[in-house]
């Protein structure tokens, strides 16, 4: 069966591959005794590799599930509580809002339901203080939802994991990681500091844009809870077994007990798209009827993804090294799911509607912005991501859930938005405050560049965004004049 459908994967990830211009590739689709991989492209477009199994790649967000694996071992061991405010362990954590920073538990931070804005970080060296500089720079995250109310991404909530972790055991992140979960799972080609695994077969990082260069290879120390794992398909396949066979790691080595994986799998918050759910830092999908354990990752120049199909016992990884492969990754995916549920996919058709056009359309910043222009009959969505050399444009659709829509068409077919409203978190009114784009990140309606971090230089990056932040500036000031002039 591994073999068919790995088989089955390679014309999507062979033409996603050309198209997207992603120089290498491994795949390997396991069971719990039999492995097959797929190795497609090189490791550098100018200095090529062929790819193999124990081609070692950075892996991004991945890491958190080995955040949270380490996390589970020290709450067995008694040393960790995931129901306790983490300032048990950071009586000195400073957040930019009280009531985060005296209730938040490590539950939260791995369900991303802390509320911060998660994506700020900064370079804090090399020292095993990395960590530890890192905590009085979380309190200028500005708070975006209240604690425990919303669940959206947040790479700085696993920064606090991995120094709740730093403190509890006294040792450095990475070797406690590394003697509570890297060793009993024999993960000898799965390392945090690029010096280690220097002797391997590396994959570069390309970006991939007007012309192809070398990312950088390695990333600052005080990412690694959230995104600093580099490691192979060959490892990855090990751990997810793992997870996949209720802790066991083979001949007779529990790495966690089967209520702690249970517990990390379990759909615990809503997390935006239909069916999909997060647990502790998996994302569980149920969209499509079949389970999916899932997480993917992304660096500079790298995509990746982990998927556990645990009906059919069986665990996929892939790694790409380009910031284009994320259109490998989201086209194994739903090949995945096209072979498990044998018929097509269910793509939205739904029409959008005046009266949710008109809520939706606009400009909107978050990691990058957002665009929706057109008609309530042809509604557009362009995102301004960063990576391709121009900004894509998707046409959208209604899902049969309010408040939703769907890309139909392209690159992100089936990425779903759904509109956090006013009262969603707290507020009375139904004004949209956000769209959460795939269940994942915030984007806030915008009217002029200067309101969000970085979205000026992206528009200076895109004339059309530039042009559409106008019209949505000109637009907003008629409607609140308008709304003025009928005011009693």
């Amino acid at each position: 069966m591994i073999d068919e459908l790995a088989q089955g994967l390679t014309p999507a990830i062979e033409r996603t591959m050309v198209e997207f211009r992603v120089p290498g590739v491994a795949c390997t689709v396991a069971s719990r005794d039999a492995t097959c991989s797929r190795h497609f492209g090189v490791t550098h477009a100018a200095h090529p590799l062929e790819i193999t199994d124990e081609t070692i790649f950075q892996v991004g967000s991945i890491s958190k599930i080995v955040t949270a694996t380490t996390v589970m071992r020290l709450v067995e061991q008694g040393v960790l509580d995931l129901d306790i405010p983490v300032r048990r362990w950071i009586p000195d954590l400073e957040l930019a809002d009280l009531v985060a920073a005296r209730g938040v538990t490590l539950r939260q931070l791995m369900h991303h339901t802390g509320g911060w804005h998660g994506d700020y970080s900064a370079d804090t060296g090399r020292g095993d203080d990395a960590l530890e500089r890192m905590r009085p720079l979380l309190a200028a995250a500005p708070q975006r939802t209240p604690l425990g109310s919303l669940y959206h991404y947040n790479n700085l909530g696993f920064v606090l994991a991995g120094l709740v972790i730093q403190r509890a055991t006294g040792k450095p992140f990475e070797t406690a990681v590394g003697e509570l979960v890297l060793a009993p799972l024999w993960l000898d080609k799965t390392a945090y500091f690029p010096e280690d695994i220097i002797f391997e077969r590396l994959a570069a990082g390309h970006i991939v844009g007007r012309r192809r260069t070398v990312s950088p290879y390695g990333r600052p120390r005080c990412r690694a809870p959230n995104g600093g794992v580099l490691s192979c398909t060959r490892d990855l396949v090990r751990f997810g077994r793992m997870h996949l066979g209720g802790g066991m790691a083979g001949e007779g080595n529990r790495v966690l007990e089967r209520q702690s994986v249970a517990e990390m799998q379990k759909s615990a918050v809503p997390a935006g798209g239909d069916g999909m759910h997060r647990g502790l830092a998996w994302s569980v999908n149920r969209r499509y009827g079949p389970t999916l354990i899932e997480h993917g990752g992304a660096t500079p120049g790298f995509q990746s993804g982990l998927w556990l199909l645990p009906e059919l016992a069986l665990v996929v990884v892939v790694l790409t090294n380009a910031n284009t492969g994320g259109a490998v990754v989201n086209a194994v995916e739903r090949e995945l799911i096209r072979r498990l549920v044998e018929r097509p996919l269910p793509v939205a058709n739904g029409r959008i509607g005046s009266a949710l056009f008109d809520d939706i359309r606009g400009v909107y910043g978050g990691g990058g912005a957002l665009a929706i222009s057109g008609t309530a009959d042809k509604p557009i969505l362009a995102t301004y991501l960063g990576g391709l050399k121009d900004p894509e444009e998707h046409p959208i659709a209604a899902t049969t859930t309010p408040d939703r829509f769907e890309i139909v068409a392209g690159r992100l077919t089936g990425v779903q938005f759904d509109l956090i409203r006013d009262r969603h978190i707290g507020g009375t009114t139904s004004r949209v405050r956000f769209l959460r784009y795939n269940g994942s990140r915030l984007f806030e309606p915008v009217t002029t560049a200067e309101r969000i971090e970085h979205l000026g230089a992206i528009a200076d990056h895109y004339p059309s965004l530039a042009e559409r932040l106008a019209e949505s500036a000109t637009r907003t000031t008629a409607e609140t004049s308008s709304s003025d002039r009928s005011t009693p």
